[in-house]
């Protein structure tokens, strides 16, 4: 069962989950064994915490990247 998790909560667990993408120590995708043990929550509430950063942090990787059509590799199919 998923617990709640307030805003306040919501952005320090995302703060710690940017640095520790950052120090490059841990595979992001094993993440949630972290967040038990820095936050204290079940494996589902780490579970759904993380995939929401993963959400959030590609929307904002997408938003923040502006593609130069002519940059791109000329297709060969």
């Amino acid at each position: 069962m998923v617990q709640a998790v307030d805003s306040t909560v919501r952005e320090l667990v995302y703060d710690f989950l940017d640095e520790l993408r950052e120090s490059g120590a841990v595979n992001m995708f094993g993440a949630s064994s972290d967040l038990q043990d820095e936050f204290g929550f079940d494996k589902s509430t780490c579970r759904s915490l993380l995939s929401d950063w993963m959400n959030q942090y590609e929307e904002k990787s997408w938003e923040d990247d502006e593609v130069d059509e002519d940059e791109l590799p000329e297709r060969k199919y």
